[in-house]
Parts: C-alpha cells; sequence; structure tokens
C-alpha cells in the first residue's frame, strides 16, 4: 500500500513530466506564432481535467455499489475487499493531487499573464 509520502512524491514527479513536456511543446509551436502562455495554459487546463477524471474513475471503481453492479450484470465473483478500496483511494489520489499541481501552477501562468497586460 502506497504512504502518502509515496503518494505525494508521485504525483510531483507526474506533474514535474508533464509541465515539461507541455513547456517543450508551447516552447517549439511559438516558431509557428502561438502564443506560449496560451499554449501552455490550454494544454495545462486540458490534462488537469483529465487528471481529476482518471482519479474520480480510479475511486469510484471500487466501490461498494459498483462491485455489487458487476456481480449483479457480469455475474462476477469479485466481493467488496476494504483494503482493494484503500488502494484505489491511494492510487487515485496520486492523479487527484497531480492534477491539483497543475492547476496551481495554470493559476500562477494566468496570473502571470495577467501582469504583463
Amino acid at each position: 500500500m502506497l504512504s502518502y509520502v509515496q503518494v505525494f512524491r508521485r504525483s510531483l514527479l507526474i506533474s514535474a513530466a508533464i509541465f515539461v513536456m507541455d513547456f517543450v511543446l508551447a516552447l517549439a509551436l511559438t516558431w509557428l506564432g502561438f502564443a506560449l502562455t496560451d499554449i501552455l495554459g490550454n494544454l495545462l487546463l486540458l490534462e488537469t481535467a483529465t487528471f481529476f477524471v482518471i482519479g474520480g474513475i480510479l475511486d469510484f471503481g471500487t466501490s461498494a455499489g459498483i462491485i455489487q453492479l458487476r456481480k449483479l450484470i457480469l455475474s462476477s465473483k469479485e466481493g467488496f475487499s476494504m483494503a482493494k478500496r484503500r488502494e484505489s483511494e491511494r492510487n487515485a489520489l496520486v492523479f487527484v493531487i497531480a492534477g491539483v499541481m497543475l492547476l496551481s501552477i495554470m493559476i500562477v501562468l494566468a496570473l502571470f499573464d495577467l501582469s504583463v497586460l
């Protein structure tokens, strides 16, 4: 099971890697005449929303109601396990925290863009 420190480290690693890739892509697109902050902000917004959705799906997928629905519809033999539930919550937390980190970077970027005007 992941500890909260491991969750934070993974989130930091994911968000840093995504930010670096986005920055390089936005920097490359400036050669085509696009504004760096516009492209970077749009990419961060898209990935933030994606991380929140992934985190929600990971958390929702192991809830007791979904497990019962799988049993009913798919005749699944898998039962509800609190240990599995906690593990999926921690995995979902990795993506949610990474999304929050990217969201905060996007807010700082927007404030910087406003101060330039």
